[in-house]
């Protein structure tokens, strides 16, 4: 068998891979069918000859790719009678007023939700929505992605001004805002409130009361993809390897004397401040093969998201640094990505909508 560990192979669509792949294979013919390609995947080079590549998960990771890449696992994964009662709430306070429904999306990334209302026509007429996060980044990207998303789906569309987008159809206006949650709602109040994916990120139950203080009463504030402290992946590799890092990863996001159950602390969150539950529900990520690129880079992005929360500190926090070294985590995140390589990673992480009136 000739030695090509040097040789620059030629991967699909004519694009040249420059790495060197030490560990790949060729043979003068397409493997049998139930040859055993491990992590690797069969790449054709030229007439009559494969070679197999190792794992080669992302050189570098971008957290908007990464909110790109999960829309369609939030997509299936949103609790359906929570997101109908949300249309519900959303119609009543459209009917008690002739003016506009003012909305506020706080931590809105690069507008996925907002598009994501509109396309599913959750949203009624007369709409204010304001696109707020902190990361101006973010909010660069979701004007962007929204411009095309509107051309690719011949809305009409007045963008009023660079950060300003009027769909006349609707009578729907949206705003894009650079700018911290807590700051912004210092001076402004909202009919609605929608977190997706971001009370998870907040120190419970202060940080709910702030944001109720800026909702109008007989408000709703919507809070979808909220992490409730559970993770798994399968194959796990060596289980016990497996618990500890998935248990030192949830340290990692605690707070106080959290426990990275952020949903649950929210329901408790929501008694304490008065809030009235309209709605809940289960709302778990669930990918599993086959998957598409984007799910493959969510996939290998929230491994990375895994490698570089889960230190010695987070081992020693859960009692395993005595066990497990951040070497070995790096070993067991690496074969994860083979796993998704390979298209045999499958993924959970649970997560609950809450719908509740201010």
């Amino acid at each position: 068998m000739p030695d090509i560990s040097s040789r620059r192979v030629r991967l699909r669509d004519g694009a040249r891979d420059e790495r060197r792949h030490d560990d790949a294979r060729e043979g003068c013919r397409p493997p049998n069918r139930g040859f055993d390609a491990g992590a690797g995947r069969w790449v054709f080079v030229r007439s009559r000859v494969f070679v197999l590549v190792p794992p080669t998960p992302p050189e570098t990771y971008s957290f908007t790719r990464y909110l790109r890449a999960k829309e369609s696992v939030d997509d299936a994964a949103l609790h359906r009678p929570t997101l109908e009662r949300f249309r519900t709430e959303l119609g009543r306070l459209a009917d008690r007023s002739s003016n506009p429904v003012r909305i506020v999306d706080v931590g809105a990334g690069i507008a996925s939700m907002c598009r994501r209302l509109i396309e599913w026509g959750v949203l009624p007429d007369n709409v204010t929505y304001v696109v707020l996060d902190a990361d101006p980044e973010s909010v660069r990207i979701g004007r962007e992605t929204t411009r095309a998303w509107v051309e690719e789906s011949d809305r009409e569309a007045v963008w009023e001004s660079d950060r300003r987008l009027f769909l006349p159809e609707s009578a729907t206006t949206v705003r894009f805002v650079a700018d911290d949650a807590f700051r912004h709602l210092e001076g402004q109040t909202y009919d609605v409130l929608v977190g997706h994916a971001f009370v998870d990120l907040l120190d419970l139950p202060d940080a709910l009361s702030a944001l109720l203080d800026g909702v109008a009463a007989e408000g709703v504030c919507y809070f979808p993809i909220t992490f409730d402290g559970r993770t798994t992946f399968r194959p796990p590799g060596d289980e016990e390897t497996a618990r500890a890092i998935v248990e030192a990863y949830h340290a990692t996001m605690n707070l106080d004397e959290g426990s990275a159950r952020f949903g649950r602390t929210l329901l408790d969150a929501a008694v304490a401040a008065d809030a009235e539950l309209l709605s809940s529900g289960g709302s778990d990520w669930v990918v599993s093969p086959p998957y598409d690129d984007q799910q493959a880079y969510f996939l290998h992005h929230v491994l990375e998201f895994v490698e570089e929360s889960v230190d010695g500190e987070a081992l020693d926090a859960v009692g395993a640094a005595d066990t497990l070294d951040e070497e070995g985590v790096r070993r067991w995140v690496d074969a994860r990505h083979g796993a998704v390589e390979s298209g045999e990673l499958t993924y959970v992480a649970r997560n609950l909508d809450v719908l509740l009136s201010a």
